[in-house]
């Protein structure tokens, strides 16, 4: 082409040295009554046509008509020069103006739309559907009986266990819906929540302070934790969502879990963890075990009935766990309200450590605080392993990156004892070393528990002692109603 150009008399190439496809073909003599190029970054109307054929324009493309162009490349020369063609009018136009025309009623004045990548009106276009579900909270793009995202809570919940999946914890904004249906079955429709566009959804302050969109070092923007000092929240709660809602847990000796009849006259809300189902029976043995147990706080009173009638049987059967002592603050379940059985608590035992390699006895009395995905350290210290890969290509297997990179441990390390590496213990006394990450810049956590270092509250692993009974968790680590409220398969 730049060839013909050179070659054909009275025409030049602008610019003369251009690569690829940036130039363009110009006349060295204007045509008579030429008055100039209409500038392409144009949005004056008035410059480009009066408001007489601005209205013939809008009735035109309102009304539709023209030709469907094979390759979406030409689509607003088809328009063009079917304008061109529909008015007398418009003949009088340059085709360049008629250009111009179409692709401001495109991009400024929505008369013009998109479906299937060519140019329809835009009460037919995708964007006007997805104006008019934004605006009544329906999905777009989803099939009739196909799930997807309903609520907020659902959708941080969901991006958290995406986040903890991928090796650097982030996840490339332009895959996010690719990965919410091969991960999670489900869509990410943004029109849900009142949105046109994701990058306007993940920009929402009801997503809360916890995500932030980075622009990589590609040009691609990403999705990542807005701390990046922060250790990411425990995600054992979203168990139902990775088993495609059905809990699994291994029920404790002498009782057994629930029928699906019996389980579906639960509280939705209960069935939020992945312990719920065997919280209650917990309850129904000791009062001290239900003051520890999350899923009791969230039983509603038919869930409770349905749960004593399930469990009460077995648990008056059970026999006692001597375990030690602590005395009971109620002489009835908080759950059931019958009378329960004594229960002695004794704390861990401990005992000397031959070598710094050996996990030690307050590690090993913590509770597991993987996620149902994440596997745990192979020190067997009961932390998750650290997100990343090492140097080989592998995932990480420890909890640290120094142990599975061979550079050694680092001073916040859970896979040694911390009385050697000089490691802060929980100020609660619960015999865990602090939590990873920081409450502010150049903060360390105190306790073993974010929620307690920056006052949002316990989590599910928290060493403060929680409600009346006072039970610290370390004291119950080798309880066995403890391990089958927190061991759903993974």
């Amino acid at each position: 082409m730049q060839s013909l150009i050179e070659s054909t008399p009275g025409v030049y190439l602008d610019p003369p040295f251009s690569k690829h496809l940036g130039f363009r073909a110009v006349l060295e003599e204007p045509p008579p009554g030429f008055r100039g190029f209409v500038e392409e970054d144009s949005d004056v109307l008035e410059s480009i046509a009066d408001s007489d054929i601005w209205k013939e324009v809008t009735e035109l493309l309102n009304k539709g008509g023209w030709p469907k162009t094979e390759d979406p490349v030409y689509k607003y020369v088809t328009v063009a020069s079917w304008l061109q063609d529909a008015s007398g009018t418009m003949q009088d136009l340059s085709f360049g103006r008629l250009l111009q025309i179409v692709r401001i009623c495109t991009h400024q004045n929505n008369i013009l739309g998109h479906r299937k990548g060519l140019l329809v009106p835009y009460g037919e276009s995708g964007e006007w559907e997805r104006l008019a579900n934004a605006r009544t909270g329906q999905p777009t793009a989803v099939k009739p009986n196909g799930t997807y995202v309903e609520t907020w809570d659902e959708l941080k919940d969901s991006l958290r266990l995406l986040l903890s999946d991928s090796q650097d914890g982030e996840l490339e904004v332009s895959k996010l819906k690719v990965k919410f249906r091969k991960s999670l079955q489900k869509e990410l429709s943004e029109t849900v929540f009142g949105h046109c566009t994701l990058s306007k959804l993940l920009s929402d302050p009801q997503l809360g302070n916890d995500f932030a969109v980075i622009l990589s070092s590609k040009a691609r923007f990403r999705l990542t934790y807005r701390d990046p000092f922060a250790t990411p929240p425990c995600i054992l709660h979203l168990a139902p969502m990775v088993f495609g809602g059905a809990v699994r847990a291994n029920a404790p000796p002498g009782l057994e879990l629930p029928s699906p009849d019996a389980a579906a006259a639960f509280a939705p809300a209960a069935v939020s963890t992945a312990a719920c189902a065997v919280a209650a029976a917990s309850a129904a043995v000791s009062p001290a075990v239900a003051a520890v147990a999350p899923a009791a706080a969230v039983f509603t009173p038919a869930a409770a009935s349905a749960a004593a009638a399930v469990y009460a049987p077995a648990a008056a059967a059970a026999p006692k766990l001597d375990v030690g002592s602590v005395p009971a603050s109620r002489s009835k379940s908080v759950v059931t309200g019958i009378p329960a059985p004594k229960i002695q608590v004794r704390p861990p035992e401990t005992t000397a450590l031959p070598d710094a390699a050996t996990p030690s006895a307050s590690s090993a009395a913590r509770p597991l605080r993987h996620s149902t995905k994440i596997p745990p350290c192979k020190m067997g210290c009961g932390q998750r392993v650290a997100p990343g890969v090492a140097k080989n290509g592998r995932p990480f297997d420890t909890c640290c990156r120094g142990c599975a990179t061979g550079k050694g441990h680092d001073k916040l390390c859970g896979c040694i004892d911390p009385s050697k590496v000089g490691v802060g213990m929980c100020k609660l006394g619960c015999g865990r070393i602090v939590a990873t990450g920081r409450v502010s810049p150049g903060q360390l956590l105190n306790t073993c528990c974010e929620g307690c270092a920056r006052g949002e509250g316990h989590n599910d692993f928290c060493g403060q002692e929680v409600g009346e009974a006072a039970v610290p968790y370390s004291a119950i680590g080798k309880d066995p109603f403890f391990y089958a409220r927190h061991s759903a398969e993974h």
